[in-house]
C-alpha cells in the first residue's frame, strides 16, 4: 500500500473541491425541492433543470460566442498587433486581442472594442 504526504494547503491527486461542492450543491438543492414542493415528482424535477438549462444557454450565447471566436482568432491569427484592419465601420491599428474582444484604436486616437464574433466574421 502506498502513502503520499500531503503539505498543507494540497489537494490530494482525484480529490477536487468545487466538483464535491458541485456535487453536494446540486444534491441538496434537488431533496429541498422535493421536500418543499410534495407535488413535484421526479420527473417534474429534471424537466425543469432541462429548462433551465435552456434559458441559461440562450442566455450565455453572446458570451460563447464571443469566446469561441476569439479563440478560433488566436489560432488562426487572421491579423496581428499594430495591423490595420477594417470592422463594422471601424477602421484603426490592432491594439489587443482578448478572449472576448479585440481593441482597436482609429485614426482619431479612439479605442473601439469589438466583439470576437464580429471580427471573426469579418476575417
Amino acid at each position: 500500500m502506498s502513502r503520499c504526504r500531503l503539505e498543507c494547503g494540497q489537494e490530494s491527486p482525484g480529490f477536487r473541491r468545487g466538483e464535491v461542492q458541485t456535487l453536494t450543491w446540486a444534491a441538496s438543492s434537488s431533496i429541498a425541492s422535493v421536500i418543499a414542493f410534495p407535488a413535484l415528482g421526479l420527473e417534474d424535477l429534471i424537466g425543469l433543470l432541462g429548462l433551465g438549462s435552456v434559458a441559461i444557454s440562450f442566455a450565455f450565447q453572446d458570451i460563447f460566442k464571443n469566446f469561441l471566436a476569439g479563440i478560433l482568432l488566436l489560432l488562426h491569427k487572421p491579423f496581428l498587433l499594430d495591423d490595420q484592419i477594417f470592422v463594422e465601420g471601424f477602421e484603426g491599428t490592432v491594439e489587443k486581442i482578448s478572449m472576448c474582444s479585440t481593441h482597436i484604436l482609429t485614426d482619431r486616437r479612439e479605442r473601439v472594442i469589438v466583439p470576437n464574433a464580429i471580427v471573426f466574421r469579418a476575417c
